[in-house]
């Protein structure tokens, strides 16, 4: 073997190394089925979070009321019933989340919500009820406002990094009574 053989496949070697280096780094975690209630069940806590500082709010009633749905169809499908439930619970938390206005102080508190919704929509199985979702969530003021973050080292699970992103939003716009 030369040395020009020799350079090229180190070359070669090395190309192949740091592509699959970065696809592993900007791969991420995804949500998967395994995670998906640990997700929602940081979303009920995060909306229980918003009514926590939305008090007077003309929505907070409405959307104390699909808190309760979304947290009956939780128990329910953790004891095994039917994920349609979710879907129709997370439909009208997507529908009360939608008349918060933009300019609200917590309003990108609601956009990482959203954001959540997206990604348990994501794993979810699709039916004809997820489809009339993802259009709701889709035609949503908040949608795609903000992109959650990716699991990391130091928030190895997808509900560690949400957490984590809802906490440090709460710090920027000066609510720190609506972290986790």
């Amino acid at each position: 073997m030369n040395r020009r053989t020799f350079v090229g496949r180190i070359g070669s070697f090395g190309i192949l190394a740091l592509a699959g280096g970065v696809s592993v780094f900007t791969g991420g975690c995804v949500l998967s089925a395994a995670n998906v209630k640990s997700v929602i069940n940081v979303l009920i806590t995060s909306i229980q979070n918003i009514l926590k500082v939305a008090t007077g709010a003309p929505w907070a009633a409405d959307l104390s009321a699909a808190l309760a749905a979304l947290q009956a169809a939780m128990q329910n499908w953790a004891a095994g019933g039917a994920v349609t439930l979710i879907d129709d619970a997370l439909n009208t938390v997507v529908a009360v989340l939608a008349v918060i206005p933009l300019t609200a102080v917590f309003s990108p508190l609601v956009d990482i919500i959203v954001s959540g919704v997206e990604a348990v929509l994501s794993v979810l199985p699709i039916a004809a009820v997820s489809t009339k979702l993802r259009v709701a969530v889709a035609t949503n003021p908040h949608h795609g406002r903000i992109a959650l973050n990716k699991p990391s080292l130091f928030h190895e699970t997808p509900s560690g990094a949400y957490k984590h992103q809802w906490n440090g939003i709460c710090d920027q716009i000066g609510l720190p009574q609506a972290k986790f």
